[in-house]
């Protein structure tokens, strides 16, 4: 029993990736279902590419579709762990209530698909026990000051990354980032619609590697409290209205890549640059700094593989 047409594949060949045909496994289990059609989920038939209502990309032989509708499927799955609906643009939730009951939650992947849910917060807010969320891309409210409750009580203590690019947020989503985890990782709000001043709160993720809030509409100058930030390998902060000089930034001991490019930038080029012994991208281009750079300045950098200081006023000797 089949489904689908299965191209470039010999009689016999199983092309299902075994850790998903295992997920779709531990899925079905915890539900009840009425129709036989289902039955041939793991049974004789170990391609899961086969099974009834699953899609598979005929190239990557991931799956990238279940379509279960009319199945009368009954049950439980509050113990789920991982949900991954990313990147179906067609999809659509009216809200996010339903999230309440998997409390033990850890990786959400919404990235791409619609949700019409002005407090789409609140959905997100119970999940104490999740660690990765992506709604990258995503097609959602604007959040207005009415919201403010549900980001502020939004605690998620054990989040590690967050990834809310490209959905066209305001400043507001500070209010809930900075009340959320010290605990973070990983955050990308590149490509939104932030103003304002970056918080000085960001400072005190100690354990944040990953910051992007490129492409937003910030103002104001760096964060001194960035240089607490020593595990820190990756800052761009390109594609803003950044303004005043580059504070010391020393103690960012473990940064790889700095992107300040197109912002307003102003003053000298400090020495702080090169005390940062890992540093392999450096881009200031595009601002309005001024004064001598030397080969003085590049000593240290032993790991630097690009430097872009183009488009501004400097002096090179």
């Amino acid at each position: 029993m089949g489904y689908g047409v299965v191209l470039g594949s010999q009689v016999g060949e199983v092309r299902c990736i075994e850790r998903e045909r295992q997920a779709l496994l531990t899925f079905i289990q915890g539900l009840i279902y009425s129709n036989d059609d289902l039955s041939s989920w793991g049974a004789q038939e170990r391609d899961c590419c086969t099974w009834k209502g699953v899609s598979c990309n005929d190239n990557t032989s991931h799956v990238i579709g279940l379509q279960l509708s009319g199945y009368e499927l009954r049950g439980n799955i509050s113990n789920l762990k991982t949900l991954d609906l990313g990147h179906n643009s067609a999809l659509q939730a009216d809200n996010l209530d339903w999230l309440a009951n998997l409390s033990f939650l850890s990786h959400l992947d919404l990235s791409g698909i619609t949700i019409n849910d002005t407090n789409w917060l609140r959905g997100i807010r119970g999940l104490s026990s999740l660690k990765e969320l992506y709604l990258a891309s995503c097609d959602i409210p604007q959040l207005t000051p009415s919201s403010l409750d549900f980001l502020v009580n939004s605690s998620s203590p054990s989040l590690v990354v967050l990834d809310l690019s490209g959905t066209k947020l305001n400043s507001l989503v500070f209010s809930w980032i900075v009340n959320m985890s010290t605990s973070l990782v990983r955050v990308d709000l590149s490509d939104n619609q932030l103003d304002g001043l970056i918080p000085d709160a960001f400072g005190s993720f100690i354990f944040l590697e990953y910051l992007d809030l490129s492409g937003n509409r910030l103002e104001g100058g760096i964060p001194e409290s960035f240089s607490d930030l020593s595990r820190l390998y990756f800052l761009d902060l390109s594609h803003n209205q950044l303004t005043g000089l580059v504070p010391e930034l020393r103690g960012l001991i473990s940064l790889r890549e700095l992107h300040l490019s197109h912002n307003k930038l102003t003053g000298i080029l400090g020495a702080s640059f090169g005390q940062l012994p890992k540093l392999e991208i450096l881009d200031v281009s595009y601002n309005f700094l001024q004064g001598t750079v030397s080969e003085s300045h590049f000593l240290n950098l032993h790991n630097l593989k690009v430097l872009d200081l183009s488009f501004n006023s400097l002096v090179f000797m």
